[in-house]
């Protein structure tokens, strides 16, 4: 005889309660909670490959956004403290939005008013 776990339910038939028959259901766990598990999985491995996508999502966005955009605005400033006035900023003068856009276009402008306070 093997030790498997049996859960029972007992449960009077609609049609027969004045004669008092009922019904008795023997099933085992495993095959009752076969189907739960399987949709568990399935649930668990959506959610997981949601949050991958998500995170990749996050790190290209982070990349091309910020990161990139900061080396290019202190490469400029690099050249900038260095003596180097050429505009290095206006050769795409393709500025991004935002706070860090307008940063940028200042630092345009900067190079701009020294360039022409030198040249004079």
């Amino acid at each position: 005889m093997s030790a498997q776990t049996t859960i029972w339910a007992k449960a009077s038939l609609p049609h027969t309660r004045i004669s008092g028959l009922s019904l008795a259901l023997s099933v085992p766990a495993t095959e009752l909670n076969a189907s739960i598990d399987a949709q568990f999985k399935r649930a668990l491995t959506v959610m997981i490959s949601l949050a991958i996508i998500i995170f990749i999502a996050a790190a290209l966005l982070g990349e091309f956004a910020v990161r990139r955009q900061a080396a290019r605005l202190m490469s400029s400033i690099s050249r900038i403290d260095a003596g180097d006035y050429s505009l290095s900023l206006a050769a795409t003068r393709n500025y991004p939005r935002g706070e860090l856009g307008q940063v940028m276009q200042a630092l345009y402008d900067q190079g701009l008013e020294m360039l022409r306070i030198f040249t004079e």
